[in-house]
């Protein structure tokens, strides 16, 4: 039992936060732990100097990628 609500507050916040949510698979993801998803990504993305993302710098690429029909959209001359 805790002495006050606010201790109990914070030490629910504690374990959701620091251990719960990080841990826990999350179908979003591919039903594995954020953990598990930063360690899977995290080596793949470029970084800056710092270790900072660098917000889609293209280091070394000159052309844009390809497009993919699910992030590109279909217009027509008139705009639609």
């Amino acid at each position: 039992h805790f002495a006050t609500h606010e201790q109990a507050r914070r030490r629910v916040f504690s374990f959701l936060e620091g251990w719960y949510n990080i841990r826990r698979l999350h179908s979003s993801i591919g039903y594995c732990s954020p953990l598990e998803f930063e360690n899977l990504h995290a080596p793949h993305q470029p970084t800056s100097h710092r270790g900072l993302p660098t917000a889609g710098q293209r280091h070394g690429r000159e052309k844009r990628p390809a497009a993919r029909p699910w992030t590109t959209r279909c217009s027509t001359p008139n705009g639609g």
